[in-house]
C-alpha cells in the first residue's frame, strides 16, 4: 500500500535482514506484512498524539479516502513541527530493533 510517509522511510535494509534466515518464503513475506504493520502503527501512534484532536477527524477521512494522497503529510506538517524528523526518527529506532532482534537469530 502507498502511503504518505513513504518517501521518509526505507525498510528494505530490513528486508534484506529477513532474507537471512532460513525462512520458508510465506514466512518471510508474513514477517515482512508484521514489519510493516509496526512501521504503519508507530507514524499513527506518532500523529494520533501529537495532532490537535480538532484536526484528526480530517486526517483519518483522508487517509480513509486514499492513503498515498499527497494532502495528509500538508495537513501534518501544518500542526505538527518537524514531523517528517519524528517520522523518520521513530521508523528508524523501530527498524533498527527489527534488526537487532534478527541479528540475535543468526
Amino acid at each position: 500500500m502507498n502511503v504518505f510517509y513513504d518517501h521518509l522511510i526505507n525498510i528494505h535494509d530490513l528486508h534484506i535482514e529477513f532474507d537471512k534466515l532460513d525462512l520458508s518464503v510465506p514466512d518471510r513475506n508474513e514477517l515482512i506484512r508484521l514489519a510493516d504493520s509496526s512501521v504503519h502503527h508507530e507514524v499513527f501512534d506518532l500523529i494520533m498524539i501529537e495532532l490537535p484532536e480538532e484536526h484528526r477527524q480530517v486526517f483519518l477521512e483522508l487517509f480513509s479516502a486514499d492513503p498515498g494522497d499527497p494532502v495528509i503529510m500538508t495537513l501534518v506538517s501544518r500542526h505538527i513541527p518537524s514531523v517528517e524528523d519524528k517520522i523518520k526518527a521513530r521508523v528508524s529506532k523501530l527498524i533498527d530493533e527489527f534488526t537487532q532482534e534478527v541479528r540475535k537469530l543468526l
